[in-house]
């Protein structure tokens, strides 16, 4: 009888450690698979990163451009208005003479 109880604790114990080396293995997969899914994480968000810092630079290359063409346009305002009243002047030129070609 103290035999039987013997096996039968051992059967126990030996039921309890299998089940405890597959909930560890099971744990185990799990933590696995979160490793791969942070490493995923860590990768996708150092793309972005990279990404960002390139959309940064491009932003800072737009944002020069802009102060250029700026530039340029303050510089060719005057030059347009300089052109148009000389046009106006001319063209006041041109009707005064034009009665005295047609006569």
């Amino acid at each position: 009888m103290f035999e039987e109880a013997v096996l039968a604790h051992a059967c126990r114990l030996a039921s309890i450690s299998a089940r405890a080396n597959q909930l560890a293995g099971d744990e185990g997969s799990r933590m696995h698979k979160y490793s791969l899914d942070v490493a995923a994480f860590i990768n996708k968000n150092d793309e972005l990163q990279a990404e960002n810092v390139a959309l940064v630079a491009h932003s800072n290359a737009v944002t020069l451009n802009v102060a250029e063409l700026t530039s340029y346009s303050n510089a060719v305002v005057p030059l347009v208005n300089e052109l148009q009243a000389q046009n106006a002047e001319l063209t006041s030129y041109s009707n005064a003479i034009a009665p005295l070609i047609n006569q």
